[in-house]
């Protein structure tokens, strides 16, 4: 009775845990923007100007073109095979650390300015390095990224600012849980809040919890 009683107790914490480690991340946490150390790929180099390995350019290369339409002829930019691979090679590319385990590779966000839109959001791409190719990890939209100080799993989580205004942006919440990246919270970030119809200008911006479209 009671070895069956002890097995059943096991069990139901293995089951508790695996729950826990397979299900996306709670956004019950105190958050911090380290705004001061913000990413952009703009700058970045290119696919094709990158100083890595002729391997893995070529690999690289396959799996942002997977991610990317098909020729459009109504499209001037995109409108052949040879316009998508050279958007595709002159892919903004940066290398970033995200994994807590040092003997794993860099992490790999990547940018193509064919989607960008006027006020500089860009798709972003992160791809993790895995045995059997590269993954992605996170699809998403933003002027740049900040790698933050927090760990989920193993992993820094992330935080994807959109391009709101000239004084504000709108902040995306990401942790790593199952193998991807999932967003659990949305903040604005304001450096010019009205107060009783006075602009103020801060110094460090104002974050407020928003509501995730």
């Amino acid at each position: 009775m009671y070895a069956s009683a002890v097995s059943t107790y096991f069990g139901l914490l293995a089951c508790l845990l695996l729950f826990q480690v397979s299900s996306p991340p709670g956004a019950r946490r105190e958050f911090h923007w380290d705004w001061h150390q913000p990413q952009s790929l703009f700058s970045a180099p290119s696919l094709e100007d990158a100083k890595i390995a002729a391997p893995e350019r070529a690999e690289l290369t396959k799996v942002i073109e997977n991610r990317v339409v098909p020729p459009d002829p109504h499209d001037p930019e995109m409108g052949s095979e040879d316009q998508v691979r050279h958007a595709v090679l002159n892919a903004n590319i940066r290398m970033v650390s995200l994994n807590q385990d040092e003997k794993e590779p860099l992490e790999v966000v990547v940018q193509i300015q064919h989607y960008c839109s006027p006020d500089g959001n860009c798709t972003l791409w992160f791809f993790r390095r895995t045995p059997h190719g590269y993954r992605l990890l996170l699809d998403a939209i933003g002027q740049g990224f900040t790698v933050q100080k927090t760990v989920t799993n193993g992993f820094n989580d992330l935080v994807v600012n959109m391009h709101s205004s000239a004084t504000d942006q709108w902040l995306k919440v990401y942790r790593y849980a199952s193998g991807r990246y999932w967003r659990v919270a949305c903040y604005d970030a304001d450096w010019a809040p009205p107060e009783n119809g006075v602009v103020h200008q801060l110094k460090e911006p104002r974050i407020t919890p928003s509501h995730c479209n």
